[in-house]
């Protein structure tokens, strides 16, 4: 038990690191803002969600889902439609800065996972989106961009769409600073 343990936490300290080297190689550079006295670094906001966070999109997709430790597997023969939080800190700036997330996906049978980043504002009208797609020839990261627009208060959303036997493994958001 104890090196299942152990092994588990490998495996998450290995996911994290993949993560966070994946977005930093498709994601905007760090601001920096110089002052007469000293240089201000102003660091993005970067979680680590676990695919057990998404659900299905609707009654009917839950039944298609299974979750494990690892993974979000869909277990039907027909697509799953997945929806994942983006847990925002910053809800009264970042107007016109990039909010990313990098989802770690497998397709099967040749099929890729599709994901889309979607902000949307108060009432839920969609006010911008990416769309990638990954996973075809097995495990890899889908990334996503969307700039803020000019609303308060938006919220963001991941929604995948998953072959028969597709997974999600996890995934990584990044909201820029200064958040709240």
């Amino acid at each position: 038990m104890k090196k299942l343990a152990i092994l588990g936490s490998t495996v998450a300290f290995l996911l994290l690191s993949n993560f966070v080297s994946y977005a930093q190689t498709t994601s905007e550079p760090t601001q920096k803002q110089d002052s007469i006295d000293t240089e201000q670094v102003t660091e993005d906001d970067f979680k680590v969600m676990p695919s057990a966070a998404c659900q299905a999109k609707g009654f009917a997709q839950a039944a298609k889902l299974s979750f494990f430790e690892d993974a979000l597997l869909n277990s039907s023969s027909s697509d799953a439609l997945v929806i994942c939080p983006f847990v925002k800190d910053n809800v009264n700036g970042g107007i016109g800065k990039t909010y990313s997330a990098t989802v770690d996906v497998q397709g099967s049978s040749g099929k890729s996972v599709s994901c889309s980043l979607t902000s949307r504002d108060r009432s839920g009208k969609s006010l911008a989106s990416d769309t990638n797609e990954s996973g075809a020839n097995g495990a890899g990261f889908i990334a996503l961009n969307v700039k803020q627009p000019n609303s308060f208060f938006s919220s963001y959303s991941i929604t995948c769409i998953l072959p028969p036997n597709g997974r999600i493994f996890g995934y990584l958001t990044k909201e820029p600073a200064p958040t709240d």
